[in-house]
């Protein structure tokens, strides 16, 4: 039977490759791990295993998608140059705490793991962990790599970007979130001489107004031979 990691992101890459050492195939959710370094010890560990790793990312298998990836492939609407992801929502204040005990039905150690060792503070869990460094990747990592993965497929690249420009901070939440609430990624790919393609990744997590209509989405911009 396959395992499924599906713990905190700094849990990702640890249970996945101790899986396959296990001799067990895994299927981990996004993100696949917390840092790129933890995702290339993924990817040795399942080729020195022969293990299949699988990363589940919303929409990757909904039909309509494959069928505009497929259309894009065939230059339904000319050569992609820019793939634009967006992240817009409100998020909840999650308030400041002090550290305290943890409940005694948590046994807190074991959840932090392999992590930095830090006190136990009341605005960690459930689920608002993935605001703190230590243990999570921020929205950009929880929602927004869903739409990041659709604009990349778009786009055309596989391959790291050779340029990643960024710029943001938090400027609604006065809260313990470690993570921007506000965010503009640019990944640049190919250099001079190749084909030079660009993503974009904006995010405001203080909004009540989604963009086009959309919460979090992706588009492509093409340009179209004359």
């Amino acid at each position: 039977m396959p395992v499924v990691v599906a713990t905190p992101d700094h849990w990702h890459a640890p249970a996945t490759i101790l899986a396959c050492e296990a001799g067990k195939h895994v299927y981990v959710e996004k993100p696949c791990c917390h840092n790129i370094r933890e995702g290339r010890l993924m990817v040795e560990a399942a080729r020195r295993h022969g293990r299949i790793v699988q990363v589940g990312t919303q929409s990757r298998s909904a039909e309509y998608i494959i069928k505009a990836m497929q259309l894009l492939r065939e230059g339904a609407i000319g050569d992609i140059l820019v793939a634009k992801a967006w992240n817009s929502q409100l998020r909840r204040d999650i308030g400041k705490a002090e550290p305290t005990e943890p409940p005694p039905y948590l046994d807190f150690d074991l959840w932090v793991g392999p992590a930095p060792a830090v006190p136990y503070r009341g605005n960690l869990l459930p689920a608002t962990w993935r605001w703190f460094l230590a243990f999570g990747t921020g929205d950009i990592g929880n929602d927004g790599v869903h739409d990041i993965d659709i604009a990349r497929w778009g786009l055309g690249v596989d391959t790291h970007p050779h340029t990643v420009a960024a710029i943001g901070g938090k400027y609604f939440f006065g809260d313990d979130q470690q993570f921007p609430d506000t965010q503009y990624v640019v990944f640049e790919y190919g250099t001079a001489g190749s084909a030079r393609k660009q993503l974009v990744y904006e995010q405001r997590l203080w909004s009540p107004y989604f963009q086009e209509a959309m919460r979090t989405a992706t588009l492509s911009t093409a340009r179209r031979e004359c």
